[in-house]
């Protein structure tokens, strides 16, 4: 019975033997799987205008070929960019949509690739919106108790109407409040009913002229927010004036 357990003890520790030697074999001469390289830009979370964004990464000693992938979802399936590169940058050859994409890259030693980064980098390609138009709307003035356009303040409206029309085109429509003022002449009463009169008919000749009414809001501030306090330039205060809101 000893000489059977010690064949048998013996046999078991050939059969380990062996199988250590064809697993040997088996990964004998294998490269060791690279390492995913180190990202460089664009970096994590960038916001960038750049339609081709340029891709760079930290070589790895020794590697000389990359594969890298740009998709818009954490998963890469599908892949907005595949390519095989030979360095370390890569710029698309096309514009990338606005959106929110992730990237990553990996090495290829020998004939086998390494790995890819265990959390790819993000980054966001966006248009900036249009830059706001500039509306600069000039005042007018009125006649003594007056609340009619003047032949010379028609001109002025319509080109205030123009520039509102014209921010329209671009998308911008801002709300405009038309102030009417008065001199002090007057009681304070008749004043504010005054100034209400002519910014109604500011706004009716904006409205008129084809901008549209919901745009425009009116308020009379009577004789509260003088000008001047000089009798001989009393028509100064007599005015509408145009306030664009933010």
């Amino acid at each position: 019975m000893k000489r059977k357990e010690v064949v048998y003890r013996s046999g078991m520790v050939l059969l380990a033997a062996l199988f250590v030697m064809v697993v040997a074999r088996g990964t004998c001469g294998k490269p060791k799987p690279c390492q995913a390289p180190m990202l460089l830009e664009p970096a994590n979370g960038a916001e960038m205008m750049e339609k081709r964004p340029t891709f760079k990464w930290q070589g790895i000693d020794g590697v000389k070929e990359y594969e890298i992938e740009v998709a818009d979802n954490e998963m890469f399936d599908p892949v907005v960019v595949r390519q095989t590169v030979m360095g370390t940058s890569y710029t698309p050859t096309t514009d990338m949509l606005d959106g929110t994409y992730y990237w990553h890259v990996r090495g290829k030693r020998g004939k086998n690739w390494g790995l890819w980064q265990e959390m790819a980098w993000m980054f966001e390609i966006y248009t900036p919106p249009p830059p706001t138009p500039e509306v600069d709307l000039e005042r007018i003035h009125f006649d003594f108790d007056k609340s009619n356009i003047r032949k010379g303040d028609a001109g002025i409206l319509e080109d205030n109407a123009e520039q509102l029309m014209d921010a329209a085109d671009m998308d911008f429509e801002p709300e405009v409040m038309i102030e009417g003022h008065c001199d002090p002449v007057g009681t304070s009463e008749y004043n504010m009913a005054l100034g209400q009169r002519r910014a109604d008919a500011a706004k009716a000749f904006l409205v008129k002229m084809g901008v549209p009414e919901g745009q425009l809001m009116t308020i009379s501030y009577g004789e509260e927010k003088l000008v001047t306090q000089n009798m001989d330039e009393y028509e100064m205060n007599r005015r509408a004036e145009f306030k664009v809101k933010d």
